[in-house]
């Protein structure tokens, strides 16, 4: 085969074809990598700002409750009772901080939420001295004992869970 004075073979064809396919390779394998980063860099990211999400929700949470139990005891008519019990409006403001946060978890949220066992230790604290203040006999709860006992016990969760500190 003779092109402007020139003999083209089938092996110089099969040299550009293959210098054609060496660049095609190359630009995929580009486009390949760089895809995957962005992939894993995304969920990366989506996986760090959820956990930022998942901390900062147990933050609210404890603050929440301690809030509570440090809120001032009143007498109070409760039950057909005059009892000790914590300022009605204060125990409002607490709970209302934390659900103005409007927090919206997932499934999978609410399994990475309960890895660490913090919810469960609360959880523990509170029943427990909810237990100790209970005077069996007369069936009340000394809400004073209660939240002097839930105050002491939640506050070493602080060196256990550090994010509690900021």
């Amino acid at each position: 085969m003779k092109e402007n004075n020139k003999v083209v073979t089938k092996k110089d064809s099969f040299k550009i074809n293959k210098k054609i396919v060496k660049i095609f390779v190359i630009v995929m394998a580009a486009v390949i990598i760089v895809a995957l980063a962005a992939y894993f860099g995304y969920g990366y990211y989506l996986g760090t700002k959820k956990s930022q999400e998942i901390v900062t929700y147990k933050e609210d949470i404890y603050n929440s409750v301690l809030c509570e139990f440090n809120c001032p005891l009143t007498q109070q008519q409760f039950n057909n009772k005059t009892q000790l019990l914590p300022g009605v409006e204060c125990v409002k403001n607490c709970s209302a901080e934390f659900r103005e946060k409007n927090y919206s978890l997932s499934v999978s949220d609410k399994e990475f939420l309960l890895k660490d066992g913090f919810l469960d230790e609360l959880s523990l604290i509170v029943k427990n001295c909810q237990n100790q203040s209970m005077d069996a006999s007369a069936k009340n709860l000394n809400i004073s004992q209660f939240s002097s006992c839930a105050r002491t016990n939640l506050e070493p969760l602080k060196e256990k869970y550090p994010y509690l500190n900021n």
